[in-house]
């Protein structure tokens, strides 16, 4: 395979994953480097790691100029991670070099969407990315339902699910706000598929429903007020649906925030509302998590077991409107809200936080490197 420098190469940046994941395997003592392309120039990581960069654990960030020079650079890594389709993105007309015996073994993990829905599409690239999966060494996801659906259909083979790393300061003391009325932010991106009218589409939100049950718990007495961000193919239908529920005053909307605003106003509200169609969650359910925010959410439980086991997230756990309206109606009690933001808080740092979550990638790696990096008692004699 060439000269090795790094355990780990990690391609696909994945809002910023990429870096998040590094970081976590550096903290773990793994050498890493993050392949990204030229045109997007180098991070500065302070600045898109916030408080989870840790300058005791460094990685290296290379840039490649031409899918030759990623594979090039690639040669160096025992195992190449590859965030969604960022292997396809950096190796482009070169794929076939990944069966060279001196390529690295690739280990996929599923962003979501990948699996969910665009490995359904019948474009050339769904069918190279099959063909990327089927003869990949590893292929690893989160257990959303289409995902497994998708999984099962097509046969993935070398499949496992394992938990995503999120960026969890543990150190920092859930803030429980002082609001007048229960404030709740929505940030998750407005789509229904009413614009879009596409058939297959499995990544949808459900936000209709929930502003039709927010509107219901308006109505029915309950003092609240919705933060909500501009951004959606059904933006312009949510604008609509909210007027025609006369219930424009009840919400503000933000434009798109930087990190560190979107993070301040979660902190300032009382409880997260995420998404209801997909089964599962994500980056802002964690993240709201890690806040100590109770979160309205839809997650499959059949699903959740195949990671969570019987540790099911703590979250109010919606799918129709009137369960919505229900969930809204228990963020009345302010005792719940503090308790169930402590739970939501434990759980997310019990199940993804890097200092929990990672002794699975740790035996995949050894199975596709060779290297054992992990003491499990073989060695003990009596």
């Amino acid at each position: 395979m060439g000269k090795i420098k790094y355990q780990i190469g990690i391609t696909g940046t994945l809002v910023g994953m990429d870096l998040v994941m590094a970081q976590a395997l550096s903290n773990s003592g793994f050498s890493c480097v993050v392949f990204r392309n030229a045109e997007d120039g180098l991070p500065n990581l302070k600045e898109e790691l916030g408080y989870f960069y840790n300058s005791a654990a460094n990685f290296d960030v290379k840039l490649y100029s031409s899918p030759l020079d990623f594979i090039r650079n690639a040669r160096s890594c025992n195992v190449l991670v590859g965030f969604g389709l960022g292997f396809l993105a950096a190796v482009r007309y070169l794929y076939p070099a990944k069966f060279c015996k001196n390529f690295p073994p690739i280990m996929n993990i599923s962003t979501g969407a990948d699996m969910a829905e665009f490995i359904d599409s019948k474009s050339i690239k769904a069918r190279l990315y099959k063909h990327h999966l089927y003869t990949s060494a590893f292929n690893a996801s989160l257990p959303f339902p289409h995902t497994i659906k998708n999984s099962l259909r097509y046969k993935i083979p070398n499949s496992a699910f394992i938990p995503f790393v999120f960026p969890i300061n543990d150190n920092e003391e859930v803030f429980f706000p002082n609001n007048k009325v229960l404030t709740l932010f929505h940030p998750t991106r407005l789509d229904w598929n009413e614009a879009s009218n596409e058939s297959g589409r499995n990544t949808t939100k459900g936000n209709n429903r929930f502003i039709k049950a927010y509107a219901k718990a308006i109505k029915a007495g309950v003092k609240a007020h919705c933060h909500i961000l501009e951004r959606g193919t059904d933006l312009e239908n949510a604008k609509r649906l909210i007027a025609s529920l006369g219930i424009q005053t009840y919400f503000t909307w933000h434009k798109e925030l930087p990190r560190e605003k979107l993070f301040n106003l979660m902190k300032m509200s009382d409880v997260i509302v995420d998404q209801f169609d997909y089964g599962g969650f994500g980056g802002i359910a964690a993240e709201a998590m890690s806040l100590g925010k109770p979160l309205i959410t839809y997650v499959n439980k059949n699903s959740a077991v195949l990671l969570y086991g019987n540790d099911i997230p703590p979250v109010l756990n919606s799918w129709s409107e009137q369960e919505i309206f229900e969930a809204i109606l228990k963020c009345e009690d302010r005792n719940f809200l503090i308790e169930n933001g402590l739970q939501s808080k434990e759980w997310i740092i019990r199940h993804h936080h890097w200092r929990n979550c990672l002794d699975k990638f740790k035996y995949y790696y050894s199975l596709l490197s060779g290297e054992t990096v992990m003491d499990y008692g073989w060695k003990k004699t009596p």
